[in-house]
C-alpha cells in the first residue's frame, strides 16, 4: 500500500500508464481526449509517458472526460502497489506444525492467475494432481511423479517437473517421504 507522503515518479508514471490504459479502452486517440478534456496533447502525453506531474485539475479533467472517478485511478495504483503478496515462512510453519500435510500459498488473493501449495508427503503416500499444467519444487526428500499417461518419473530434493498435459495422475511420497511446492493454474471462479 502507498505509505503517507510517498507519491514519486514510479506512481506519477502508474498515473499515466492508467490514464492511457483507459483512453485506450474507450478507443480514443490524444486528440480525442485533449478535445473532451480541453487539455492539450503534449500535456496528455506527457501524463502518460510520466514524464510531468500534472496539477489536481489536470488529472480530473482527464478522469472526467474519460468517465472515470478519482478513487478508481487511485484504488488501481494502490492495487498496483500491492502486487507482491508474500506468504510468510512463520505462517507456513505454523500451518503445518497444526497438522496441514497441504498449505496454500496463495489464499486470500481474489483473482490469483496461480495457486500454489506446499505439500508435505509422507512415505508412499499420494497425492493426487489437478487437471491443469503444473509445476513442482522438491523440496526434500523425494517423490514420484506419475502421470495418467505417461512413465513414472523420480525426483529428489533440488529437482523440479512440469506437466504440461492436463491429465490426472498422482505425486507419490518416496520411502522417506518429501517436502514439495507445486503451482499451477488457479481453478476458475
Amino acid at each position: 500500500m502507498l505509505q503517507r507522503g510517498r507519491f514519486g515518479r514510479s506512481e506519477l508514471r502508474a498515473v499515466g500508464r492508467r490514464l492511457r490504459l483507459h483512453r485506450v479502452a474507450k478507443g480514443w486517440s490524444l486528440k480525442r481526449l485533449s478535445d473532451v478534456s480541453g487539455i492539450s496533447v503534449a500535456a496528455i502525453r506527457k501524463v502518460e509517458l510520466g514524464e510531468s506531474n500534472p496539477g489536481l485539475l489536470t488529472v480530473l479533467a482527464l478522469l472526467e472526460a474519460l468517465d472515470k472517478p478519482v478513487d478508481r485511478l487511485i484504488g488501481e495504483i494502490v492495487e498496483r502497489e500491492r502486487s507482491i503478496h508474500p506468504v510468510r515462512a512463520a505462517d507456513r510453519e505454523r500451518a503445518a506444525a497444526g497438522g496441514a500435510a497441504t498449505v496454500s500459498l496463495s489464499a486470500g488473493l481474489g483473482k490469483a492467475a496461480m495457486a500454489g501449495r506446499h505439500v508435505r508427503l509422507e512415505a508412499g503416500e499420494s497425492l493426487a494432481m489437478t487437471d491443469r499444467p503444473m509445476f513442482g519444487y522438491v523440496l526434500d526428500g523425494a517423490v514420484r511423479v506419475a502421470p495418467a499417461n505417461g512413465p513414472v518419473e523420480s525426483c529428489e530434493a533440488g529437482d523440479a517437473f512440469h506437466l504440461l498435459s492436463q491429465t490426472h495422475g498422482a505425486v507419490r511420497g518416496g520411502s522417506a517421504g518429501a517436502r514439495l511446492v507445486l503451482v499451477d493454474r488457479a481453478a476458475p471462479a
